[in-house]
């Protein structure tokens, strides 16, 4: 009859299981974190909340364009404070300007720029510029 021998597990063992674990944790926060903003974005009525195919009532004038190249332009501008050049870009059509109390459709909501549909056309605004 053979005898039974316990397995003696050794530091790497130790150290397979432990990330193992740790992987695991990190996993059941992220799920759990996206499940209470889901929670917490179908209850809430804030504005910053909102997401794709959300319609939205602006509370400021949004700054939009057509391409996200015309808006990184417009954004190198604004920082600049060329209002010359500003200017030019509106009389151009390269931005329009949104007003207040206009209602929007959320496209594609993105960290700094979001793509939003405004009467028959898409457009391109800052993402904090829309939550304001």
């Amino acid at each position: 009859m053979k005898k039974k021998t316990k397995k003696v597990y050794t530091k790497e063992d130790w150290k397979i299981a432990g990330i193992i674990t740790a992987i695991g944790i990190v996993i059941i926060l992220i799920v759990g974190a996206k499940t209470s903003d889901n929670i917490a974005s179908s209850t809430s009525s804030s504005v910053s909340d909102f997401r794709n195919g959300q319609s939205v009532t602006l509370t400021a004038d949004l700054p939009a364009c057509i391409t996200k190249e015309n808006l990184d332009r417009l954004d190198n501008i604004m920082r600049e404070k060329n209002k010359d050049a500003q200017t030019e870009m509106l009389i151009s059509g390269d931005v329009i300007v949104i007003s207040s109390g206009s209602k929007i459709e959320i496209v594609d909501k993105g960290v700094f720029t979001t793509k939003v549909k405004y009467i028959f056309g898409e457009y391109y605004g800052n993402t904090e510029f829309i939550e304001e």
